[in-house]
């Protein structure tokens, strides 16, 4: 399971008349602050409350095989909560991409000796 903070670019809801819907689910375009998107189901309690431009938690359950499983937005942090939340997932993002650059890369995919 993982958490992330994102910003909402659209909500696509059933009521609009530009949305033609099989169902009666809310989804949300969002954007990660990596500069990746996705849409993601919007969980109903919150449904009638998330408008563009709100700073949301994504919920995503990682599947045991490790691949992405499902995501479904599961809060809404609004004023400055919502800024800080993004600020601070945002340092701490950078942070973790400067130490990855910062490690020596081998050039052997495999350490010496090791035969598969």
């Amino acid at each position: 399971m993982r958490i992330a903070p994102a910003t909402v670019i659209e909500v696509f809801s059933p009521k609009d008349k530009n949305v033609v819907a099989a169902d009666i689910m809310v989804h949300a375009l969002i954007e990660f602050p990596n500069g990746n998107s996705t849409i993601a189901m919007v969980e109903e309690p919150i449904s009638k409350e998330i408008k563009k431009g709100d700073i949301i938690e994504i919920l995503e359950v990682i599947q045991p095989s490790g691949a992405p499983g499902e995501q479904k937005i599961v809060r809404i942090l609004r004023g400055k909560l919502g800024t800080a939340a993004l600020e601070q997932f945002k340092k701490t993002q950078k942070i973790a991409e400067e130490r990855q650059k910062a490690q020596p890369h081998s050039a052997e995919p495999h350490p010496p000796g090791l035969v598969h």
